[in-house]
């Protein structure tokens, strides 16, 4: 782009973001705060902008430059730089507002969004609010902690699917590609998503040069039915994705199972934090399981 201060994100980058998560008074937990997050919501055509010890992740979309995330010593400040920089007539979409941060950005000019993002969601992942739910209480299956629906469902899962689970392996890449092309058709037809969108969302699953992560295949019978994807950070964990073949309730099930593949391996995970969603099919799943914390979220826009 021509743009100072502007450069493609690189695949070393993950450091560099969690040296400026560290300094920036950010709510941890917030689902923006996981580098696979950036990757996935720049698709692989996400830009840096850098600068006076700030930094600013966005990607082009239309004629428009979406904002997904901003770090540093002032997170208002490297918005009005970019501003400043941005060279082009177009809008800016700044994602993951907090709702503490809208007056003070209305102030400077922004908007709340009142157009939807597209067919598919009011404000994309910000439609419905993220929720961190409690680790152990939705592995225990405790009634007060899961609802009892899901309880039921995950419990006849174990008792009759017999599922089996195990470290990610590229061995089987094809199959895994194949399950995501499947799994965006079906979202496609039953008019939740773009089935492009959501493979190119997806698409950071198969990186390699992601260092934080866990991935996880899931099998019924031999058969490949499901890939998971999680982010570790401390006591926290990010569940980025789960691709799965269509079966009716197959995901709520595999959302408990790769928490148990992850308790296996993170002893000191205590925190679920789950994006916020799009539709009110997504929502109700992440409602499934108690909360510690809900977080929400809005979007807002600068005319230039």
């Amino acid at each position: 782009m021509d743009m100072p201060n502007v450069r493609p994100i690189k695949s070393n980058d993950e450091k560099l973001f969690y040296d400026y998560l560290k300094k920036s008074k950010v709510g941890k937990l917030s689902f923006e705060n996981n580098w696979p997050y950036i990757i996935q919501s720049t698709r692989d055509t996400g830009f840096v902008y850098e600068k006076d010890g700030s930094i600013l992740y966005f990607r082009p979309k239309d004629n428009q430059l979406v904002v997904v995330n901003r770090l540093g010593k002032d997170r208002q400040q490297i918005l009005s730089n970019f501003i400043a920089d941005t060279k082009e007539k177009c809008s800016i979409l700044v994602k993951n507002v907090d709702l503490k941060e809208l007056e003070d950005l209305k102030a400077v000019g922004f908007i709340e969004t009142t157009e939807p993002w597209s067919k598919f969601s009011f404000r994309d992942d910000n439609t419905f609010p993220e929720y961190v739910s409690d680790f152990d209480s939705i592995l225990n299956l405790k009634p007060d902690s899961v609802r009892h629906s899901t309880i039921r469902v995950i419990r006849k899962f174990k008792k009759e699917q017999g599922i089996v689970s195990s470290d990610y392996s590229k061995d089987h890449e094809n199959e895994d590609r194949k399950l995501l092309r499947d799994y965006a058709d079906h979202l496609n037809k039953k008019g939740a998503e773009n089935s492009k969108e959501v493979i190119d969302a997806h698409n950071f699953f198969f990186s390699e040069e992601i260092e934080n992560k866990q991935r996880f295949s899931h099998f019924n019978d031999g058969k490949l039915i499901a890939v998971s994807f999680y982010t570790p950070m401390d006591i926290v964990t990010f569940a980025n994705a789960i691709i799965n073949k269509n079966q009716s309730n197959l995901m709520r099930y595999l959302l408990w199972e790769g928490l148990r593949c992850l308790k296996e391996k993170l002893i000191h995970t205590r925190l679920l934090s789950l994006q916020g969603s799009e539709n009110v099919g997504q929502d109700f799943l992440k409602r499934s399981f108690k909360r510690v914390d809900t977080i929400k979220k809005t979007h807002v826009v600068y005319q230039i």
